[in-house]
């Protein structure tokens, strides 16, 4: 049996992180016990038809566990890892505090799960930031190809980056246009898009544009990539939307790029030309997969 924790349980991410873990649970079985902060006590989640009790983490959860995923925010996880990883557990972790430490290996599995070979006892693994993981997905079998010499990508992302409280500004923000308490964006949102996400940096970058920069870099083994990057936070609860302008290092015909692209692990290729057959947020939505 695999012993893991969820740290952070009732947020968005890691209701998603329960989510999987529960279709996993169909081949491996697991325990899982659920962990967050004293505010979230009394809440109801429910795992294999049960309900998990809700604990708040502390010194005795140490050498409980085999695997922890950490999606209790950067200061938590600064905090925790190192002792968890210490204890005897993996620590997979959702913040951005391990992802460019150049000690920890930034893993999106379908483009760089190899790097995981070279590790035989627990460490922290990083998992990328949500932007950048589509935009690896879509880019490794071009990689793999061809090369790569530049990436331009502007993203569309939803309010579900932000985790809850986003969702829940949109929400209130749709339901009373006089104004939302409590958003975590610095204008209203509800039908409008706000072209920064996270503080501007001394170069002009946002931070999101920052860190898609670095973790592209990071995870495709490439330092000297070219990467532009252009973020959107757009009304849309979930899934976030990206374009790609790719210059390859090897010359490549329509037919050779996307039989590459087909071939893409995690990735699915429409080529329709009309919106029907194109994946839209409102269907796409909570799949496995980047379309």
């Amino acid at each position: 049996m695999l012993k893991c924790a969820v740290v952070g349980a009732t947020g968005a991410v890691g209701r998603q992180m329960l989510a999987d873990l529960e279709v996993g649970a169909a081949t491996v079985e697991l325990q899982v016990d659920l962990f967050a902060s004293p505010r979230s006590q009394g809440l109801k989640l429910l795992f294999q038809e049960k309900p998990p009790v809700l604990r708040v983490w502390d010194e005795g959860c140490l050498g409980k566990y085999d695997v922890v995923f950490m999606s209790a925010g950067s200061a938590f996880s600064r905090q925790w890892s190192p002792a968890i990883v210490q204890s005897g557990a993996w620590v997979i972790d959702n913040s951005s505090c391990w992802r460019l430490d150049a000690e920890v290996p930034l893993v999106a599995p379908e483009v760089n799960g190899e790097v995981l070979k070279a590790y035989t006892r627990p460490t922290i693994i990083a998992n990328p930031n949500c932007s950048t993981i589509q935009m690896v997905v879509a880019l490794s079998p071009l990689q793999r190809s061809f090369g790569l010499q530049a990436v331009h990508v502007s993203t569309y992302q939803s309010v579900s980056g932000s985790g809850q409280t986003g969702v829940d500004a949109l929400q209130r923000e749709l339901q009373d246009l006089d104004g939302t308490p409590s958003s975590p964006y610095p204008a209203r949102i509800a039908h409008n898009l706000l072209p920064a996400i996270g503080a501007y940096e001394p170069g002009g970058a946002c931070e999101e544009e920052a860190k898609m920069i670095a973790e592209t870099r990071k995870i495709l083994a490439l330092p000297e990539l070219d990467v532009l990057a252009s973020v959107v936070r757009v009304p849309v609860p979930h899934c976030h939307g990206e374009t790609l302008w790719v210059r390859l290092a090897e010359p490549a015909s329509y037919t050779e790029v996307t039989a590459a692209l087909a071939q893409g692990e995690g990735l699915q290729l429409y080529l329709g030309n009309q919106l029907d057959q194109e994946p839209l947020p409102l269907e796409w939505a909570g799949q496995p997969h980047v379309g």
